[in-house]
């Protein structure tokens, strides 16, 4: 089956089987290791929609997002790689982690004693690999603003009471990507909600466990990020500084 798609798929979509499967695949080949892909099954369902939406948000920026792929449409030239995606001059692709990217973590590492494996995974993982973040923002990290602090506003997925949810969030605005690297490890390295968690910054995946639902309410965030540690081996940028 080739990329293409002969009528919309998704919210109010025509959803023709064969174009479905189409977009399902693509949406899979443009997942962050390791989301879970969903059903290649040719039914547009709720997942399906809601996995859209996801790209839309963070890949395109789309506020709020539609749920549809049209043909020739901006999300569907995203997934084909027709278009481009929203981020900034690191942006990349899945499974790459450009230098100035690994040289800001290490930095944070000596900084503030942050583990650099988790905070390279918690940029793949929040920026969707620098290709998004929230418009204007310089922040991959999700970080949100405090009273007073500059800001920009954005939908984002939260987990509450079990169920997940689409708010609208300010998130913090920074000058640059370095500062927002220097800013995550400062929120880590002296934030009263994470001392347990630096109680185990000498084991990255301990660490990473002990963020689940502290920097990220979602109950799974300590897995996917350990999944990006492992697949991508990042404990080598702490032994490259001689952790």
């Amino acid at each position: 089956m080739g990329s293409a798609i002969s009528a919309s798929v998704g919210r109010n979509g025509v959803n023709q089987s064969d174009d479905v499967l189409t977009v399902q695949r693509l949406i899979n080949g443009h997942l962050a290791a390791p989301g879970t892909p969903i059903d290649v099954d040719g039914s547009c369902g709720p997942l399906t929609v809601g996995a859209i939406e996801e790209i839309q948000r963070r890949c395109l920026n789309m506020n709020p997002p539609d749920g549809r792929v049209d043909p020739g449409g901006a999300t569907f030239n995203f997934l084909t790689g027709a278009g481009p995606a929203m981020g900034h001059a690191s942006a990349s692709g899945p499974g790459t982690f450009p230098p100035d990217v690994i040289a800001a973590a290490q930095a944070s590492h000596q900084a503030w004693t942050i583990p650099a494996s988790v905070t390279l995974a918690q940029w793949a993982l929040e920026s969707s690999w620098g290709r998004a973040m929230p418009s204007g923002s310089n922040n991959p990290f999700g970080i949100k603003a405090a009273p007073g602090q500059p800001f920009v506003e954005a939908q984002t997925r939260e987990v509450i009471n079990g169920q997940s949810v689409t708010v609208v969030a300010q998130f913090r605005q920074f000058a640059s990507l370095n500062e927002a690297f220097d800013q995550h490890g400062r929120l880590l390295g002296t934030a009263s909600p994470y001392a347990h968690a630096r109680t185990l910054a000498g084991d990255p995946d301990a660490f990473a466990d002990a963020l689940t639902g502290v920097y990220a309410t979602d109950p799974n965030y300590g897995t996917l990020l350990k999944g990006l540690m492992k697949t991508y081996n990042l404990y080598q940028y702490e032994a490259a500084i001689g952790a």
